[in-house]
């Protein structure tokens, strides 16, 4: 079983490539700089979780 941070880790690491699979597909800077504030709210849940 992974360990707490690796799973984060891992978790960020897919949050982070969504990202980039967001601006290669072109969408515009409002719609990336959404999509990005709700993987940092999810990442900050996931924090208060463990």
């Amino acid at each position: 079983m992974l360990t707490k941070r690796t799973q984060l880790f891992i978790d960020f690491l897919i949050l982070v490539s969504l990202y980039f699979v967001m601006l290669y597909f072109g969408f515009n800077a409002t719609v990336s700089s959404l999509g990005f504030m709700i993987s940092y709210i999810f990442l900050l849940f996931y924090f208060l979780r463990y």
